[in-house]
């Protein structure tokens, strides 16, 4: 091989080199910009389930409808809720769960989107107007389902 053939080889090689830093360089900057996407999303979720977990109704003593929530890590949680209140209520109850000062200690972790089913026999619960005692959720479990992005 003469020196040409060598010199020529090794431009090719440098930039192949080159492309290949190039292309990294590109992927490093896109993973980077998808984590901080990701991270101003988490947030965005952690503020507006602080403002429904302040927003809540507080547990008294008119709150005689006991619902028990089982999460799909398995954990259980429970809450009173008057017979009166809007199955609404209760989804923005599941909703801040974690963030409540009961649960802060328990790891509880809900997913960003979710749907309430009943146990058994097991259906979606989507009349958010409707009340507890409507529904009859009353002393009952219910499930809370993570959903997928493309679940509607």
């Amino acid at each position: 091989m003469g020196d040409r053939q060598r010199s020529e080889a090794s431009l090719h090689m440098q930039e192949e080199e080159r492309r290949a830093h190039e292309r990294a360089e590109a992927a490093s900057r896109r993973e980077a910009e998808e984590a901080a996407r990701a991270e101003e999303i988490r947030k965005a979720l952690y503020e507006r389930r602080m403002q429904v977990a302040a927003q809540l109704e507080p547990e008294g003593p008119e709150a005689k409808a006991r619902l028990s929530m089982r999460l799909p890590t398995g954990q259980r949680l429970e809450r009173r809720f008057r017979p009166e209140a809007a199955l609404r209520d209760v989804y923005a109850w599941a909703d801040c769960a974690g963030l409540l000062p009961e649960n802060r200690e328990r790891g509880v972790e809900i997913p960003a989107r979710f749907a309430l089913k009943t146990s058994f026999p097991s259906r979606e619960l989507t009349q958010m107007e409707q009340t507890i005692a409507e529904l009859q959720l009353a002393g009952s479990n219910i499930m809370l389902t993570a959903l997928d992005e493309d679940d509607d």
